[in-house]
C-alpha cells in the first residue's frame, strides 16, 4: 500500500491533469472564465493538507439543441415564434384547424392576436410539419404554440375553452408577452 504522502502526490497529479483538461475544454468553448473558476478551485484543493475529494459541481448550462433534420424549416418557424407570441400552425382545408381558429380568433380577444400559418399554402409544408413534430412532439395540425410551447391541438383548445382554463393557460405560457385574454362569447 502506498504511503499517505505518495497518495497525496498522486491525487495532486491527477487533479492537475483534470484541471488542465477542464481548462482547455472550457477555453475551447470560448468560456475561459468558467475554466479559470475550476482551475482556482482545484488549486485551492491542492493546497489543503487533507486528502478529501471536492464535491462535484453541477453540470454547465443546458446542452445545445440537437441538430435538426429540417434546418430551413427551423429558421422559418423560429422567425414566426420570435415575431408572434401565439402561432396557430394550420391547414386551410382542415376542419379541426377551422374549429381551433374559431375558438381562438372569434370566441376570445387575445392581445397580441394569434398569428396563423397555413402550412398547406407553403411549398415547404412537409419540412415545416416535420420540424414542428421534432420541436413539439405533435405531428398533426392544428398545433397552437404559445411563447415557444405547444399547448395542443383542436381537442385540447376546445376542452380548455369548455373548462374555462384556456385564458389562464395562454397567460401562463405567454407571460408578459400576452397583454390581454378574455372571452368574447361562449
Amino acid at each position: 500500500m502506498p504511503s499517505p504522502r505518495r497518495t497525496k502526490a498522486l491525487l495532486l497529479a491527477l487533479f492537475s491533469i483534470l484541471a488542465i483538461s477542464l481548462f482547455m475544454t472550457y477555453r475551447s468553448h470560448n468560456d475561459a472564465s468558467v475554466g479559470r473558476k475550476h482551475l482556482e478551485q482545484l488549486k485551492t484543493f491542492s493546497s489543503r493538507s487533507t486528502s478529501t475529494v471536492p464535491e462535484a459541481e453541477p453540470a454547465p448550462a443546458a446542452a445545445p439543441e440537437p441538430p435538426t433534420a429540417f434546418p430551413a424549416a427551423k429558421v422559418e418557424i423560429d422567425k414566426f415564434l420570435d415575431a408572434h407570441t401565439i402561432v396557430i400552425f394550420s391547414k386551410s382545408y382542415c376542419p379541426y384547424c377551422k374549429r381551433a381558429k374559431a375558438v381562438l380568433l372569434e370566441q376570445y380577444k387575445i392581445i397580441p392576436p394569434p398569428f396563423v400559418v397555413e402550412l398547406d399554402l407553403r411549398p415547404d409544408m412537409a419540412d415545416m410539419q416535420g420540424r414542428l413534430k421534432e420541436m413539439t412532439g405533435r405531428g398533426t395540425v392544428p398545433n397552437i404554440v404559445v411563447a415557444g410551447t405547444s399547448i395542443g391541438g383542436c381537442d385540447d383548445i376546445e376542452k380548455m375553452a369548455t373548462e374555462k382554463t384556456l385564458a389562464d393557460t395562454i397567460r401562463r405560457h405567454g407571460g408578459d408577452k400576452v397583454k390581454q385574454v378574455f372571452v368574447l362569447k361562449e
